[in-house]
This record gives structure tokens, C-alpha cells and sequence, in this order.
């Protein structure tokens, strides 16, 4: 959110989300994210923050299973677990 903040640091922040989330999602991203933990983990990240609640859990999960004891990423899905509840949504959790 950028309530208070400097509008034009924000909607630099925006792009480059979206430009990252993009770069994600092509083919190279795509196979990047099938070996990587941490990569799984930081488009978890990118997913949450844009709103796709349900895409990043997957992200955070297939993260977990590669690299279990990944406290940041563990971390990261409580905290998309509670937004998620509040929100009414299911999680794999429920």
C-alpha cells in the first residue's frame, strides 16, 4: 500500500512487480522454478504481494517440498494463511 507515501516511489514499485510476476511467467521462469527452491519461494512472494492468493500457496508449497526447513518461505505461508482466512478463502491447511 502507498497511503502517505511518495506516489511516485510507489508506482515505481508497481512496475517493477508486474515487470518481475512477468519475467516469472515466460517459459524461461517457468523451467527456472522447477529446480529451485528459492526461486519457487520469491514468486510465491510476488504472487502474494499482486493478490494471487491461491498461486502463491502452490509457489510456497512446491518451495517447502523441495527444501522443507526453509523458514522464510514457511514463514511467508503463515502469513498468506491468515490473510487468506480472513478473507474466507480455503487453504491446503483446512
Amino acid at each position: 500500500m502507498c497511503i502517505g507515501e511518495d506516489l511516485s516511489s510507489c508506482h515505481s514499485l508497481h512496475q517493477l512487480m508486474s515487470y518481475t510476476w512477468q519475467r516469472a511467467t515466460t517459459p524461461y521462469g517457468v523451467v527456472l522454478t522447477k529446480k529451485y527452491p528459492a526461486a519457487l519461494m520469491n514468486l510465491g512472494a510476488i504472487l502474494h504481494l499482486n493478490g494471487r492468493l491461491q498461486k502463491a500457496e502452490a509457489n510456497y508449497l512446491r518451495a517447502l517440498q523441495l527444501k522443507p526447513d526453509d523458514v522464510i518461505t514457511q514463514s511467508n505461508l503463515r502469513k498468506l494463511w491468515n490473510i487468506m482466512e480472513k478473507q474466507g478463502l480455503k487453504t491446503s491447511k483446512t
